[in-house]
């Protein structure tokens, strides 16, 4: 007789942590919502909510651009979710009420300039200028501009960053990354997952893009930066190389 022993229940943080050893866990652990890459669309949220007969909090889109919601602690909880986001519930990020394209209620960072315009929503920087657009019909926000789509983009690299900032996914960041990367966010940053820590059994998951390829296609636009790769591939390689300064640096 073949008998099998028992795995002891790990925390999600040991079980996140035994699977990234390359060992076996206790069973595969669940993510849903640790980054923008792994969320649930708030329209598809608040549907479930509706079907599990889930009433009161929050339905909070801490992804603008893809319209992700930030998994409630129901959620977390019914579904067994392992890891979650470093800047869930940050303690320095102010809502404010909005409507979803289904007619839904949410919640979106008050730092966040969104604007009717006639049947769609634009998102504007602090100057007022449209770097995000979801047209009617749609569900998620798409790239308004493009700040290298210009003949004399290389004299725009001495001022990298701020470039890299009027793209749509630097300039509409979650609500821990507002105020960027600096010597006066990060410590908040930091505080704020040493709390996560202290008060959650999670695996915390704090996400930095390394994407070159699609930052370089955010940045020059993607028709423009593949013709770059045949045609001009000194240009390319220079903007390749700044990017990875940039993330270096960063």
């Amino acid at each position: 007789m073949i008998t099998f022993q028992e795995k002891s229940v790990m925390t999600s943080r040991e079980r996140v942590l035994t699977a990234i050893r390359h060992q076996e866990p206790d069973r595969v652990p669940i993510d849903c919502g640790a980054m923008r890459s792994t969320g649930i669309q708030a329209v598809a949220y608040n549907r479930l909510k509706r079907y599990l007969d889930v009433t009161g909090g929050h339905t909070r889109v801490f992804d603008m651009i893809q319209q992700l919601a930030e998994p409630e602690q129901f959620y977390l909880d019914r579904f067994h979710i392992d890891a979650i986001n470093a800047g869930r519930e940050f303690p320095s990020a102010l809502w404010k009420d909005w409507v979803l394209p289904d007619g839904s209620s949410c919640e979106v960072p008050q730092c966040i300039d969104v604007r009717r315009q006639g049947e769609e929503w634009v998102c504007c920087d602090n100057e007022g200028e449209p770097v995000a657009r979801m047209i009617k019909g749609a569900n998620y926000f798409s790239q308004e501009r493009y700040p290298l789509d210009c003949a004399d983009w290389a004299s725009l690299l001495p001022d990298f960053e701020a470039q890299m900032i009027r793209v749509c996914w630097g300039g509409l960041a979650e609500p821990i990354y507002q105020g960027g990367l600096t010597d006066e966010n990060l410590p908040r940053i930091a505080a704020h997952v040493r709390h996560l820590r202290r008060t959650t059994d999670k695996a915390t998951m704090i996400a930095f893009g390394a994407n070159l390829f699609e930052w370089a296609s955010y940045l020059r636009r993607m028709d423009n930066f593949l013709s770059d790769l045949v045609l001009e591939p000194a240009q390319a390689e220079l903007l390749l190389d700044r990017l990875v300064e940039a993330h270096l640096a960063g």
